[in-house]
């Protein structure tokens, strides 16, 4: 039997994703607030997420392919409710501590960007993701001295809640981004048919 961590092709002796430690001193706070407005029900799961992955580290995810990958690692955003739609957190972008988890050196992790993401229910699997991603490059820009914060808003079709209508019940969770108001009126859609999610974001 071929030992698993024999390393042939190079390959580094790292076979999984490394027990990530959380950075002690965080620096890069920000807060955001989540406005859910005109939706055509409630949401028992809103949730928040912080994403990063280490580009110079390695660890195998098929040692007989030889096939690697960079780690990647996702930090939950606590919300808390404070309103019948509306919720606030606070996160950051510099959450794991950059340290040697496989002898290859320190992994350096870069954040990728966060996301929120809603659910009508906790244990349908059919439900609709409605999703918001805010990317690094946007994040980096933002200032302390704004101190109204910079507003992103999508909307997303409600008869696409709990899921989407024309999909049969064997349908499993369907994630959509949703698009700019713009597009919805160069596509000449009915703006009643949306409902919208505004995330307010201010660093600090």
């Amino acid at each position: 039997m071929l030992d698993p961590n024999y390393d042939f092709r190079g390959l580094p002796h790292a076979d999984k994703k490394p027990e990530v430690k959380i950075n002690p001193a965080r620096k890069n706070r920000y807060e955001v607030t989540v406005n859910i407005k005109d939706a055509p029900g409630g949401f028992a799961s809103v949730e928040g997420v912080e994403s990063y992955y280490a580009p110079n580290c390695k660890y195998t995810t098929n040692r007989m392919m030889g096939a690697t990958s960079n780690p990647s690692f996702d930090q939950k955003i606590p919300l808390k409710k404070v309103g019948d739609m509306a919720y606030m957190g606070v996160f950051y972008t510099d959450s794991p501590l950059n340290e040697d988890y496989y002898g290859q050196g320190v992994c350096k992790w870069e954040n990728i960007g966060i996301s929120v993401r809603l659910r009508a229910t906790v244990t349908d699997k059919r439900d609709t993701i409605f999703s918001v991603f805010i990317d690094y490059k946007a994040l980096e820009k933002f200032s302390k001295d704004d101190i109204n914060g910079n507003k992103t808003t999508a909307f997303f079709r409600k008869n696409y809640y709990p899921w989407p209508t024309s999909y049969d019940e064997n349908h499993l969770g369907f994630l959509t981004r949703g698009i700019k108001k713009e597009d919805i009126e160069k596509r000449n859609l009915e703006l009643k048919d949306f409902f919208a999610l505004e995330l307010v974001i201010r660093r600090v």
